[in-house]
C-alpha cells in the first residue's frame, strides 16, 4: 500500500514540473525570421534631402513608405513608415518590419508617395491592390509622385534555423509615365500676332485626344496592373505668351497611370478668342513609359498644313520621336 501511493504521489510532481517547463502563450517562437527591407528609391525621389522623424515633427513634406506582407492573397502584415526631408541625402533606406514571419512563401509590396503639410495624403492606398486617388482627377491632370516594389520572398530555407535576420532588397520604381507639350515656334508666332495682341487678342490652347489611362493601380503585382480606365474630355488652356525661354513655351505637363507602355493620341488646336483656329496639330502620338517623361515637341503654334513635331524622353531613359 505505501508504495502503490508514493507512485501516485510522484505523478502530480512530474506533470507539474512539465507543465512549468513549457513557454506560455507570449513566448518568442526561436523559428520565426526577422525581416528588414533595403529600400531603393528611384533616381529622382532619391536627389531629395530625407530624414526618418515623426508626422508631429515635421513640417515639410514626407515621404510616405508602405510595406504589406500577403500570403495566398491575404494580407498578413502592415507597416506604414514617414521619411522628411533634412538629413538623408541618398542610398538605400533600411527599414525593420516589426513583426517576425513563418519560414514559408510571401509577397512583399511595397507603396511610396509624398505628404504634403496639412492636407491629405494625394493616394488611398488603405488596400495596396487598389491605389486610387484621394480625389477624382480629370485626364489632362497630374497625378502626384510615387514608386512601387512587388515581388515574391521565399523563406523557407530559413526552417528550423533560430532567430534568422535577412534583408530583402527591394527596388521601387515609378508607375507614373510623364509627358511635356513644348511649342518650338514661340518666337514665331510673337511675331505673327503682333498686331492683334498689341490691340488686346488673346489665344487658348485645346487639347483632345484618345488613350487608355487608368484610375486605379495594383501594387502587389509584379507588373503593376490598372484598371478601371478614365474618360479622356477636351481641355482647354489659356496660352500665356510672357515670361519664357526664347523661342520655346511650355504648353501642358501631365503625370498618368498607364499600362506598362501605352500612348495617347492627342491633338492640340490653338485658338483666338473669337474661335477662330489659329494652328492645328492633329492626330500625332505620344508614346508613354512609366518612370519616364516623354517631351513633345514641335510648331503647334503655326502649324496647320504640316507636322513638326519630335519627342524626346527623360528621367530613366531618353526616347526621340519626329512626326
Amino acid at each position: 500500500m505505501r508504495l502503490r501511493f508514493t507512485a501516485t504521489a510522484a505523478i502530480p510532481i512530474i506533470l507539474c514540473g512539465c507543465i512549468h517547463d513549457h513557454p506560455g502563450p507570449d513566448a518568442h517562437d526561436p523559428t520565426l525570421v526577422n525581416v528588414a527591407i533595403e529600400v531603393t528609391p528611384p533616381p529622382e525621389w532619391e536627389e531629395k534631402s530625407l530624414n526618418v522623424k515623426t508626422r508631429e515633427d515635421s513640417h515639410e513634406s514626407q515621404h510616405r513608405i508602405i510595406a504589406e506582407v500577403m500570403r495566398n492573397g491575404k494580407k498578413e502584415w502592415r507597416h506604414e513608415q514617414i521619411i522628411s526631408g533634412e538629413e538623408y541625402s541618398s542610398g538605400p533606406i533600411i527599414i525593420r518590419l516589426p513583426f517576425s514571419l513563418h519560414a514559408v512563401e510571401y509577397t512583399l509590396s511595397v507603396w511610396s508617395d509624398i505628404l504634403h503639410p496639412e492636407s491629405a495624403p494625394a493616394y488611398d492606398a488603405e488596400l495596396l491592390n487598389h491605389v486610387t486617388p484621394s480625389e477624382p482627377i480629370p485626364f489632362w491632370e497630374s497625378r502626384n509622385d510615387c514608386s512601387f516594389f512587388s515581388n515574391y520572398i521565399d523563406l523557407r530555407k530559413y526552417r528550423n534555423q533560430w532567430d534568422s535576420k535577412v534583408v530583402v532588397p527591394t527596388a521601387l520604381s515609378r508607375p507614373i509615365a510623364r509627358f511635356e507639350i513644348v511649342a518650338t515656334d514661340l518666337q514665331e508666332f510673337l511675331d505673327y500676332t503682333e498686331f492683334e495682341r498689341q490691340h488686346g487678342e488673346t489665344y487658348t490652347v485645346t487639347l483632345s485626344g484618345h488613350s487608355r489611362i487608368a484610375s486605379v493601380f495594383d501594387a502587389t503585382s509584379s507588373s503593376g496592373a490598372t484598371s478601371f480606365f478614365i474618360s479622356m474630355p477636351d481641355k482647354t488652356i489659356p496660352l500665356s505668351l510672357y515670361g519664357h525661354p526664347p523661342d520655346e513655351i511650355l504648353l501642358h505637363s501631365c503625370a498618368l497611370f498607364p499600362e506598362e507602355e501605352a500612348s495617347i493620341d492627342a491633338t492640340i488646336t490653338v485658338y483666338n478668342s473669337a474661335r477662330l483656329i489659329m494652328a492645328k496639330s492633329e492626330e500625332f502620338t505620344i508614346p508613354l513609359e512609366r518612370g519616364k517623361v516623354t517631351r513633345v515637341k514641335g510648331n503647334f503654334l503655326t502649324n496647320f498644313y504640316k507636322n513638326s513635331i519630335n519627342v524626346d524622353n527623360i528621367w530613366n531613359g531618353e526616347i526621340l520621336i519626329e512626326i
